[in-house]
């Protein structure tokens, strides 16, 4: 089981990918991903599905979205009920942000230390990247505190891939994709 959440939300189970159903589905997944082994609220579902206009059912409706993505991910043991709601049950490193957030902090830890080894985590922590966080669902504001947090740290890992590779002598390698930045973020 692998879970994608850096480009469209996905899961993929012996490198298939699953049917993850609705938007509104996906959703109840992407909270559950974003706050790996801690317990979202029921509440807090609903109020990001619907915002401050739930349907009278919606809590029903939320179970079934529950039900449905166990049942598609192999089983009730990856979503535990857990009063006031639901927990994600799952290794962090079966999901690809929290995998980045690793290999990009020992990556940044060891940019002036070890600027090739560096490098070479920083890299690996951005090749996890698909796409903007959470692409698929970005209109979602519930998630747009998680999709800011998730970019400004991509952002500050292409920094420390660059100084990464300029100390380690690659001043030409950057040199366009510096110019590329500069353009975008003045």
């Amino acid at each position: 089981m692998e879970f994608q959440t850096l480009g469209a939300v996905q899961a993929r189970v012996d490198g298939l990918p699953v049917e993850l159903g609705e938007p509104q589905q996906r959703l109840v997944l992407a909270l559950l991903l974003a706050s790996a082994d801690s317990v979202v609220s029921t509440d807090r579902l609903i109020a990001g599905i619907w915002g401050d206009e739930p349907p009278a059912s919606s809590r029903k409706i939320v179970q079934g979205y529950v039900s449905r993505l166990r049942k598609a991910l192999g089983g009730g043991e990856i979503i535990e009920s857990k009063s006031p709601g639901y927990r994600l049950v799952v290794k962090p490193q079966l999901i690809d942000a929290l995998m980045f957030q690793r290999h990009a902090a020992e990556g940044a830890a060891q940019v002036g230390i070890d600027p090739h080894r560096a490098r070479q985590e920083l890299e690996g922590a951005l090749s996890l990247w698909h796409g903007a966080p959470f692409e698929d669902l970005s209109d979602y504001d519930v998630l747009r505190p998680e999709i800011v947090r998730l970019e400004q740290l991509h952002a500050a890992a292409v920094e420390a891939r660059i100084e990464a590779e300029i100390l380690s002598g690659q001043h030409t390698a950057v040199t366009t994709e510096l110019a590329d930045l500069t353009g975008r973020y003045p």
